[in-house]
């Protein structure tokens, strides 16, 4: 969670299955949702490292597979964001991944330094990427390096702060269904410990509630839904308009 799905399989299917479902004129307003949801994820995680590091600085990459105990590194979000900073005008970017041979990343080894093993730098900006073992423990250790945690490994110990209220928001949405009609999504709002939770760790997430989105998007409440998939979809995407806005 919190930097979108990658490797080569769910994104295949995801994208076979929306384009089976318009051939064949099925609404399913979920699976849309999902590949747009996966792209308004990235561009917000992205956007955290731009505002919070600056282009000379040093960045580590943490974890280049697209998830751990793995070295396929096709359709990975850590190469999609080393890709997006060089773009950017970044040039020390530095990559990081247990198992990932230098070899693999091809033409992209040429523009940034990739290693198997893991170094402590105090004057690199690290970024977790995959959620690696090592990489979490790393972290969590060494209390003086600056970092941002787009897998949400590190403060995974804010659910501890909710209430049945209350969700920390982690941009997958967690959903909970109540009340009459079925549907309730109370992630859209966070009590004042996780929110400083949040604030704490860079994390620039914005509280909202049901009434707040359905006011901030006047077309969702009103719209004829076929089905709670459906309506859980559209109000993602409006939440998701809502933090990039």
């Amino acid at each position: 969670p919190g930097l979108g799905y990658g490797g080569y399989c769910l994104p295949k299917d995801i994208s076979a299955m929306s384009f089976m479902s318009k051939k064949n004129k099925i609404k399913n307003g979920m699976i849309n949702s999902t590949n747009k949801i996966n792209k308004l994820i990235f561009q917000h995680q992205v956007k955290k490292i731009i505002k919070s590091f600056k282009r000379n600085e040093k960045i580590g990459i943490l974890g280049v597979s697209f998830k751990p105990g793995s070295d396929d590194i096709r359709s990975s979000k850590s190469v999609d964001i080393i890709n997006y900073l060089i773009k950017k005008g970044y040039k020390k970017i530095y990559s990081f991944d247990p198992i990932v041979k230098t070899s693999r990343l091809g033409k992209l080894s040429k523009r940034i330094k990739h290693s198997n093993f893991l170094k402590k730098d105090y004057q690199m900006k690290y970024v977790l990427c995959t959620a690696w073992k090592e990489y979490i423990s790393f972290l969590k250790s060494e209390k003086n390096l600056d970092y941002i945690d787009l897998r949400y490994q590190i403060w995974m110990n804010l659910a501890t702060y909710t209430t049945s209220e209350y969700f920390p928001i982690f941009l997958t949405f967690y959903d909970s269904i109540k009340n009459n009609d079925n549907f309730r999504l109370h992630v859209l709002c966070l009590d004042n410990n996780v929110e400083k939770l949040l604030i704490k760790n860079k994390i620039n997430c914005k509280s909202i509630s049901i009434e707040e989105l359905e006011k901030f998007s006047k077309t969702i409440k009103d719209k004829k839904y076929n089905n709670i998939s459906e309506k859980i979809g559209v109000y993602r995407l409006a939440y998701a308009d809502f933090l990039l806005k």
